[in-house]
């Protein structure tokens, strides 16, 4: 018997220290995201822009200026590919466009002609308020008949924590069109989560 309950007491012993300390590791889900993590990012974009009137402009390149006054992250890239009606019909959804937050990051991608897609980037980027940023466009054929790339808006412009300071539109060969300054907000999106 003694050597029973030698050989079982410590094995005994072994597995109770295990329910115990396991039992103290918590309940094994997630912690909480803290504010700014992406987790809780908004289209803060499409929000500004679904208030105003549609405007015809299909330059190749699109970029507007923006700045906020809230620090925070962009989380992910977002544009809708708006098919052409006329002068004859062209259905965008296959063009690869080039989204990008100039001298930071960018996603290449095809995106929808009935709805608004967005894809994430890689890692967070941070924005500091009172920065000028640079979102940009880059792709399509250049025709200009496509409405409901651009909404109309004086400059500058503000919804929110963003304020639109200035766009531009220009082709990206040197024998096209542009550059046209300020005609109205080149809607790309971003989800934007404040930090603070």
């Amino acid at each position: 018997m003694k050597t029973f309950l030698k050989k079982t007491v410590p094995f005994l012993l072994l597995i109770g220290a295990i329910f115990i300390i396991g039992s103290s590791c918590g309940d094994g889900l997630s912690p909480t995201p803290q504010a700014g993590a992406c987790d809780d990012a908004n289209t803060t974009i499409e929000d500004a822009l679904s208030s105003l009137s549609n405007k015809s402009m299909d330059l190749q390149v699109h970029e507007y200026v923006f700045t906020t006054n809230v620090a925070g992250n962009i989380c992910a890239m977002g544009y809708q590919s708006f098919a052409q009606t006329t002068p004859y019909s062209v259905d965008n959804s296959a063009v690869s466009y080039k989204i990008e937050i100039v001298s930071g990051p960018s996603v290449n991608s095809t995106f929808s002609n009935s709805t608004i897609e967005y894809i994430t980037l890689g890692a967070p980027y941070a924005i500091v308020p009172g920065v000028n940023y640079t979102i940009r466009r880059t792709g399509g054929d250049g025709l200009n008949n496509s409405l409901g790339h651009t909404a109309s808006a004086t400059f500058p412009y503000t919804s929110g924590n963003i304020t639109f300071l200035s766009s531009n539109f220009v082709d990206s060969s040197s024998s096209g069109g542009g550059p046209v300054a300020n005609n109205g907000i080149p809607k790309i999106y971003f989800n934007f989560s404040a930090t603070n």
